[in-house]
């Protein structure tokens, strides 16, 4: 996922096909929240081993006609909907997915 303006450069592509997968521009914002340490318990309030990093990640939607992967997408036309209606009824196990933030 890219900010809207930012360029759409090809992340997959494979040699000697017609398939590239570019990413998709939804991305809102990202926030990123640092590790601390609490050594010896001294601030209170947090546990002794202190607070773990995390990320919040805000994406958009849009719509989507699902195009990636789709061998047979021209005898079948495009199907409306948005992208994350079809993300969420593909991957129903998506809890423990893992994020890279580049």
């Amino acid at each position: 996922f890219v900010k809207p303006t930012q360029a759409l450069v090809p992340l997959y592509e494979r040699t000697g096909e017609h398939v590239a997968t570019n990413p998709f521009p939804m991305l809102r914002s990202v926030s990123v929240r640092s590790s601390k340490i609490n050594v010896g318990s001294i601030r209170d309030g947090e546990k002794p081993l202190g607070v773990t990093g995390g990320v919040t990640v805000s994406l958009t939607d849009a719509p989507f006609d699902d195009y990636v992967g789709d061998w047979y997408r021209a005898a079948r036309g495009a199907r409306s909907g948005s992208f994350w209606a079809k993300w969420c009824a593909r991957n129903p196990f998506y809890a423990n997915m893992f994020l890279r933030v580049y």
